[in-house]
């Protein structure tokens, strides 16, 4: 047993939700972030059970972390948000590529199911508005799916709702993007990225032939064409600029001719 991590892991379990944050955030000591306490869950599990979605963010940027890490019963951390309806850390790890969201337990149930027993509906929105892919009708040994765990302990309201994403996912998967603020809070991080690629890169003007000039555009080309038309009049310095093409890359050609850089 690893006495730093364990100590870490003690801070975690026994800190207020509100703080678990700066815990992460203080640590100075370089941790195996994929240590099992003797209670054999890890850091991403007490995180996700504090609801800690700031601090399962930090814990998310340490190189080689297992997102998909079990507990001794077989659960991940994302399992956790489904049975203890931690809709705040599930928001986060729906957002991370790395998830693995119907991964089976022990008892062949997929995450969503304990979510849709216990009646955890704001997890499941989440999980409806992240537009991933949802097992809701595969269960192992006969047992119940999540649409009738959910009829079965009466949670009506998240049966109805597991059965219109069924019947019609993409209209579903709007209706709680909009109801959840997903897409506000898609729109303001686009913001803050725009203004971070703009305001921390603007002196690309100063040192035009710089590799990280060209590396710049080569992402921001991959932005969408309206975040491409923010930058694009950010690094001009006018809004005269204005793409008015729907080819990004004409619009960024046209940009690298008047920074006299080539892309």
């Amino acid at each position: 047993m690893r006495t730093e991590e364990n100590q870490f892991w003690w801070k975690i379990h026994n800190s207020k939700p509100e703080h678990v944050r700066d815990v992460i955030f203080n640590q100075r000591i370089p941790l195996d972030v994929n240590y099992r306490s003797i209670m054999n869950t890890g850091f991403l599990h007490e995180v996700c059970y504090k609801d800690g979605a700031d601090a399962l963010s930090l814990l998310l940027t340490y190189p080689n972390i297992n997102v998909n890490i079990e507990d001794e019963e077989g659960d991940s951390p994302f399992a956790v948000c489904c049975f203890f309806g931690r809709n705040n850390c599930a928001r986060v790890l729906l957002r991370d590529h790395r998830v693995i969201l119907n991964e089976k337990d022990r008892c062949g149930r997929p995450p969503l199911w304990y979510s849709a027993s216990s009646g955890h509906i704001d997890v499941i929105n989440e999980c409806i508005a992240s537009g991933r892919d949802l097992d809701i009708e595969n269960c192992t040994d006969g047992d119940l799916t999540v649409i009738e765990v959910a009829r079965e302990e009466r949670n009506i309201e998240i049966a109805k709702l597991l059965e219109k994403y069924k019947k019609t996912p993409a209209e579903t998967i709007h209706l709680k993007r909009v109801e959840t603020g997903w897409y506000e809070r898609e729109a303001a991080e686009r913001f803050a990225l725009v203004i971070f690629l703009s305001d921390g890169l603007l002196e690309i003007k100063k040192y035009p032939m710089d590799k990280k000039t060209t590396r710049f555009f080569r992402i921001a080309r991959r932005l969408p064409i309206e975040i491409q038309m923010v930058l694009c009049q950010r690094l001009v310095g006018s809004t005269g600029f204005l793409v008015l093409s729907k080819d990004s890359e004409v619009a960024f050609k046209e940009l690298a001719r008047k920074l006299l850089i080539f892309v």
